[in-house]
């Protein structure tokens, strides 16, 4: 419902469609990157501050992206 009221419902697919693209690539490279780091820094404690800092990243490009509402035209 939220998508809905921020895109509308005509874009509704094209954002689902978006979501699970992205949520794909992560889920293909994710443990890969996750991998290389803890390969190159010998522990696990790189990887969790890259994984805070990329969604501390996208917090902020969410709080930024001024998305007004879209009236619903029912």
């Amino acid at each position: 419902m939220i998508v809905v009221k921020y895109l509308g419902l005509h874009r509704l697919t094209m954002a689902i469609s978006n979501s699970c693209l992205l949520k794909g690539l992560v889920a293909a490279f994710g443990p890969i990157i996750a991998a290389v780091i803890k390969d190159s820094t010998g522990s696990l404690d790189g990887t969790f501050y890259w994984c805070g800092a990329c969604f501390a990243l996208t917090g902020i490009a969410l709080l930024l992206l001024n998305l007004p509402c879209v009236k619903n035209e029912e």
